[in-house]
């Protein structure tokens, strides 16, 4: 747990540090292997939400929150970035079975989340329900427990960290608000 925790802290000081320049130097090669064992930073980009990532029309790169995000890391850690990606989170899931990534920015999912540690959010999405006027659905009660078990926040996480921290566990980001 401790290693976990070790590792979510340093990652999130190295997304969110204002330390200028490349930081390997800095960063204990130990922790450059464990996320990027290829001596390469595969990230996972999900164009299925287009809040956060977006292919660009002309070069078709990642372009948004999640791809600034990943290749700022790789610039960090001193290797380069390769970009994996796909047109849903689901899909990003099923790939760690085959080790297609070493880190994904995904919405905490206690249900896909199973094998996957993640950090606190790195953004807060609101979401909210928009019905006819003359609908029964009055309330956040009278729709599914399905639609309000999704989270909608968007975690750093990564498959090589060690155990799942308490704070990030398969509960974390899953509770609605209140009604």
């Amino acid at each position: 747990m401790y290693k976990a925790l070790a590792s979510s802290a340093l990652l999130l000081s190295l997304l969110f540090s204002h330390v200028c320049g490349a930081m390997a130097d800095n960063i204990s090669r130990n922790v450059v292997s464990e996320l990027a064992p290829s001596g390469k930073l595969r990230a996972a980009i999900n164009f299925g939400n287009t809040v956060l990532a977006q292919k660009d029309p002309a070069s078709g790169e990642p372009r948004g929150v999640s791809a600034e995000l990943a290749r700022e890391l790789a610039k960090r850690l001193a290797v380069p970035i390769e970009f994996v990606t796909f047109d849903a989170a689901g899909k990003v899931v099923d790939a760690l079975a085959n080790d297609a990534w070493d880190i994904a920015f995904l919405a905490i999912d206690p249900v896909r989340g199973a094998g996957i540690d993640f950090t606190a959010p790195y953004v807060l999405i609101e979401g909210a329900y928009v019905v006819p006027a003359d609908s029964a659905l009055k309330t956040r009660a009278r729709t599914t427990s399905t639609s309000r078990a999704r989270s909608s926040t968007p975690s750093w996480c990564g498959k090589r960290m060690g155990r799942r921290p308490s704070r990030c566990s398969a509960k974390s980001g899953s509770k609605p608000p209140p009604a």
